[in-house]
């Protein structure tokens, strides 16, 4: 007498042991599966994604896959174990020591950076700005000098630093005023031996003397 071989339900788990997938994160993000279970059965490929969280980036993969590329394949044919790492993503010099000193038509412009990096410095009427001046070469302590501005006038500026990598950082924006003209009425007791030079003597026709009585008293006379 033959007896039929016993039939499996297609539900039942299948004889062989199943495949395990252990994950690790070294720094600040995730790992996403494809096909996430906690057992794999018959050998599936699953990709799998390395996803960082704000502020870091993803750097590598470690254990069973290896490589830069955030997203990869695997066959779970057998238990697999792998990591990722992640690492903060690289920021641009940071600003410090701002100082501006404004002249009549100028203003000096100076700062620091922690690491060697250029130096820009954006400026005008409004945040708009509308010139620049910079220099490229790669410096901690920075010094640039706006000339042709208009005295008493209220105006903007931004800096801007780069290392050596490219990698740029701003400064919030700030404000200055330059200086009021000097030009003005003066004002002498003419106690001295000769005109002072901020004294033009204007004689049309030639025929005038100039001369000062009385230096060393409080009643000198032009």
């Amino acid at each position: 007498m033959n007896t039929a071989a016993p039939i499996t339900g297609e539900d039942t788990t299948p004889g062989s042991p199943g495949a395990i997938l252990t994950r690790n994160v070294t720094g600040s993000g995730s790992i996403t599966v494809s096909t996430d279970q906690p057992v794999y059965y018959c050998g599936p490929t699953v990709q799998l994604t390395a996803v960082p969280a704000a502020g870091w980036t993803f750097s590598s993969w470690g254990g069973d896959l290896s490589g830069t590329d955030p997203q990869q394949t695997l066959s779970m044919s057998q238990s697999r174990t792998i990591s990722a790492t992640f690492v903060p993503e690289a920021t641009g010099p940071v600003i410090s020591g701002i100082q501006i000193t404004p002249g009549t038509t100028s203003a000096l412009v100076q700062w620091n950076t922690d690491v060697p990096a250029t130096s820009r410095v954006a400026y005008g009427a409004t945040t708009a700005y509308g010139s620049e001046i910079s220099d490229p070469a790669l410096v901690t302590s920075h010094a640039l000098s706006i000339t042709g501005l208009a005295p008493n006038q209220t105006y903007h500026l931004q800096i801007t630093s780069a290392d050596a990598a490219g990698r740029p950082t701003s400064s919030p924006d700030q404000i200055f005023t330059t200086l009021p003209d000097a030009v003005g009425i003066v004002s002498d007791d003419f106690n001295a031996c000769g005109l002072r030079p901020h004294w033009t003597v204007v004689d049309p026709r030639g025929g005038s003397t100039v001369s000062i009585s009385g230096v060393g008293t409080t009643n000198a006379l032009l």
